[in-house]
């Protein structure tokens, strides 16, 4: 573990923050992480390091903050005002490096604060970790807490309380208690033990929705909480996307497009998107939804962007339509993808490309390159939506079109938004419908509509999330973590019907 504790040297939070830092490594049993302390002369020289604020920390890379959104003016503002960090901001910065397997929740009663943690984490957590809570002298679950968390999604016809005696030690490797006004219990198993004492929402007074409101307040406590250890930030969604679409890419070379050790995104690979292709082309793969290149209407001559080209199969439909006049353009953050995008075209003897290396939400183009920008099952992938779509609207020429298509979803559970398995595999990144037009609007586009919408079967989400863990082994080609079964079954099952292929058509309006 690598941490990095940034200051300025007129900072009066310093050297609290630093004491501070110290102190929560010390109770967490944390010895062997790499601290460095870097000095500052100024808030300018700060800024030039990419550091906004002192004091600031990050572990492993990542602010304890996660995706820091405003610069602060020299001093930095922590929860509250103070410019020294939270301890259990620090305790779930540090859990997420360690990447607990294994959390208890401990509350004497377990039947508000540790039953609502428990049912919140699993929500965020990876599908396998262990999540757990109990008490040393439990009751029945509060029936204020059970309604916070259905209305959260929370499933919560397997929550009953549980003495702490019942819990497997050697499941377990992180213990959080909770209790704010009496002893907490104990756990005897070899755990790294937190505290993060919360007033008890069933001992506040008043009328029925006075106590339901204090239970809704623990309960955003705890979530806010519990993001820091498990949320993953846009950096590690656009990592993963890109390692796992590599593997997948080499999953169809080397084992084959029909292989059933494909993972995720490799799962759904090999699938034709359609276009004007020829046999030939039958063997380029596809990690497409749609067909947006037969119906963006291309005209010969054309200038045509396909954000995340991936191997380069609706760049070649795109580069037939427009003819050697016309010119098309990919862009993929994944070399790998690029370079096999590279040959393909070359073999079909296409010379009216350019591949460029880059992200949707930054992508290194000038303004008003494109007469169409084309995206097939990408946009789903992105953290930032909304930066995608200024970016398209930027690079697209005043009248030109965006057809793409992607995959949406009714609605997803937290547990699958936040799983980089299922982000990877084109659903937990997918919004609604009318969450993505009311984004293309915001943009500027004018009139965006749904050209056409496939509802997905139980079978096709399935194969679409890939292989689970405990299904056997990996094979060598692709080797990645799986969902667990029982996560993937339900999630298809809850989504059938739910999940679409849709295809969508915008415009960037010309000078009035």
């Amino acid at each position: 573990m690598n941490i990095d504790f940034y200051f300025t040297h007129d900072c009066p939070h310093a050297e609290a923050a630093w004491t501070r830092l110290q102190e929560v490594l010390a109770d967490l049993g944390i010895t062997d992480a790499r601290v460095r302390r870097v000095a500052f002369g100024s808030f300018r020289e700060a800024l030039d390091h990419g550091i906004f604020g002192s004091p600031s920390i990050q572990i492993d890379g990542r602010d304890i903050e996660g995706p820091v959104g405003t610069v602060s003016l020299s001093c930095r503002s922590y929860e509250g005002g103070t410019g020294v960090p939270a301890r259990w901001l620090l305790e779930a910065a540090l859990l997420r490096a360690l990447n607990p397997r294994g959390v208890l929740f401990l509350c004497v009663a377990n039947s508000a604060r540790s039953q609502m943690a428990e049912g919140i984490a699993r929500l965020l957590a990876p599908p396998d970790v262990r999540i757990f809570s109990a008490g040393s002298e439990p009751t029945s679950p509060r029936p204020e807490a059970m309604r916070v968390l259905q209305s959260m999604g929370v499933d919560v016809s397997g929550h009953f309380s549980k003495h702490v005696d019942s819990i497997d030690p050697s499941l377990v490797d992180t213990v959080i208690t909770l209790c704010a006004e009496e002893a907490c219990p104990l756990f005897l198993g070899k755990a790294r033990r937190i505290h993060w004492g919360l007033d008890d929402p069933a001992a506040v007074q008043g009328d029925e929705a006075a106590r339901l409101n204090a239970f809704f307040r623990t309960a955003a406590e705890l979530q806010k909480r519990l993001e820091v250890i498990w949320k993953p930030d846009a950096d590690q969604v656009r990592q993963r996307v890109s390692e796992s679409y590599a593997r997948a890419l080499g999953s169809c070379t080397s084992c084959g497009p029909a292989s059933s050790c494909c993972t995720g995104a490799a799962s759904s690979c090999c699938v034709p998107s359609g276009g004007d292709l020829s046999e030939t082309d039958a063997g380029i793969p596809s990690w497409g939804c749609g067909d947006p290149v037969d119906a963006a209407g291309i005209a010969p001559g054309e200038t045509i962007l396909d954000v995340g080209c991936g191997a380069g199969r609706d760049l070649l439909a795109a580069a037939r339509k427009t003819g050697p006049a016309g010119r098309v353009v990919g862009l993929d953050m994944t070399g790998a993808m690029l370079e096999a995008a590279r040959r393909n075209l070359a073999d079909a003897g296409i010379g009216n490309f350019e591949l460029v290396q880059g992200t949707l939400e930054r992508m290194p183009l000038p303004d008003a390159l494109a007469d169409c920008v084309i995206s097939n099952c990408v946009v789903n992938l992105s953290p930032e939506k909304e930066r995608v779509f200024a970016e398209i609207f930027r690079v697209l020429q005043p009248g030109g079109r965006l057809v793409f298509a992607d995959i949406c979803a009714d609605e997803l559970p937290p547990w699958a938004k936040n799983s980089l398995q299922a982000v990877s595999a084109c659903i937990g990144g997918a919004e609604s419908v009318d969450g993505l037009l009311d984004a293309m609007r915001r943009a500027g586009f004018e009139n965006p509509r749904v050209l056409d919408l496939k509802a997905y079967s139980t079978a096709q989400i399935r194969e679409m999330l890939g292989q689970a863990f405990d299904a056997g082994e990996e094979c060598d080609c692709c080797s990645a973590s799986f969902l667990p079964s029982a996560f993937r079954d339900r999630l298809a099952s809850m989504l059938a019907g739910h999940l679409f292929s849709v295809l969508f058509f915008a415009r960037r309006p010309r000078p009035s």
